[in-house]
């Protein structure tokens, strides 16, 4: 929706109609047990977020926005205890590729841990940290378009309360990127 650059954004990687080569699979292993449960994901999908590649040649030469293959196994798991909810994930990214490192590819694991209290009547706080590490992390990742870094932490606060017999739910969201938020921040309110 929004292009900075001074000079018109690359096209889309060329329709080939719908084909089997174009087709994303995924999927889910689910447990439920006796206050716990356990996940574990697969997936073989396009990345989401695309990355510039040279369609063709010359001066200037003409690029094209791709989106890459990239593999996914993963698993979280949550165990109750008494008012308490704690929660664990952790996905392995294999294929990512970026603009800057044209040809190269890279690999992510993301971590999350998280914390949930819901001992107070009608209200819930819960608190999740999470970390993006990619391998092999290349600086130039740093620059446009790509403006990546090897760690993005990210932290999450929220406190939810319902009020008349659960008719309207409030709940404060504050979100956090950076270990001291020097990556940006915000909050939200919202009343349902």
């Amino acid at each position: 929706d929004f292009f900075p650059a001074p000079s018109r954004q690359p096209g889309r990687d060329s329709d080939k109609g719908l084909t089997i080569d174009d087709t994303q699979f995924a999927v889910e292993l689910n447990g439920i047990f006796h206050m716990w449960d356990a996940s574990l994901y697969g997936a073989y999908i396009f990345d989401d977020f695309a990355y510039f590649d040279v369609a063709a040649t010359g001066i200037p030469p003409r690029f094209e926005r791709k989106h890459a293959r990239i593999k996914m196994v993963g698993g979280a798991g949550n165990i109750a205890w008494g008012n308490w909810l704690f929660i664990a994930e952790a996905a392995f990214f294999d294929d990512l590729r970026f603009s800057n490192t044209s040809g190269k590819e890279y690999s992510r694991l993301d971590g999350l841990i998280g914390l949930e209290y819901s001992g107070f009547q009608n209200t819930t706080i819960a608190v999740d940290i999470a970390n993006q590490h990619i391998f092999d992390y290349d600086n130039i990742l740093k620059d446009e378009p790509d403006r990546q870094r090897q760690d993005l932490i990210q932290s999450a606060v929220r406190l939810t309360r319902t009020f008349m017999n659960d008719t309207l739910t409030f709940t404060f969201l504050a979100n956090t990127f950076g270990a001291t938020g020097d990556q940006g921040a915000f909050q939200r309110f919202t009343l349902e």
